[in-house]
């Protein structure tokens, strides 16, 4: 099991049979034997291939007497066929679904308790998922429906562009009452004394 390392040959850059059976390597050399005993296999290749290989240090296949040989299991076979499949584009795609339906899951456990349902039975446990799954949705639907009926709150950045304009505004304004206090002022002076001169 563990994590797949980066510079080494997997066992999934082999080429598998349906069944398990290596047709051949990375390099591309075919097996000069195979052997299948329970779950167990076994695949044995030339020594001039291998020994000759540039990859021979990063290959999971071992020297012996007569072959090179290339020993796994089952289990082993099938989980690195498994890693292999997820690196594809089939596989991601189908599986950035399950993140769109984690957080329905999580809700659905934690607003209903699914997980401890206090009756036995298919049946009944089928029928206490359902209601508890219709809850789920009638929870939704009104989350949306007071959505769409209460007006969305006014945000932060819009709150600082009604001070900034409500300031343009009255410093526009004080200034314009400025201008009239002073020309209506300079107006009753001059009228003021040119009344006296006359006196």
């Amino acid at each position: 099991m563990g994590s797949q390392k980066e510079d080494v040959i997997a066992l999934s850059d082999f080429t598998f049979s349906e069944k398990g059976k290596v047709i051949s390597c990375p390099e591309g050399h075919a097996p000069v034997k195979t052997k299948h005993k329970k779950n167990r296999h076994i695949a044995a290749f030339k020594i001039d291939h291998c020994g000759n290989c540039p990859k021979r240090g990063k290959c999971p296949v071992k020297a012996g007497e007569k072959h090179y040989y290339l020993r796994y299991e089952d289990k082993v076979w099938r989980i690195a066929m498994r890693r292999a499949y997820e690196k594809t584009d089939e596989f991601k795609d189908k599986y950035r679904w399950r993140a769109g339906v984690e957080a329905t899951m999580s809700e659905y456990d934690r607003k209903t308790g699914v997980k401890n349902l206090r009756v036995r039975g298919m049946e009944a446990v089928r029928f206490c998922a359902t209601l508890k799954a219709v809850g789920i949705n009638i929870f939704r639907a009104t989350v949306v429906r007071r959505a769409k009926i209460t007006p969305k709150p006014i945000q932060e950045g819009t709150y600082r562009c009604v001070f900034r304009l409500c300031f343009y505004v009255k410093e526009q304004y004080c200034a314009l009452l400025n201008n009239l206090g002073k020309i209506f002022y300079e107006s009753t002076f001059s009228a003021g004394f040119s009344g006296r001169s006359a006196g």
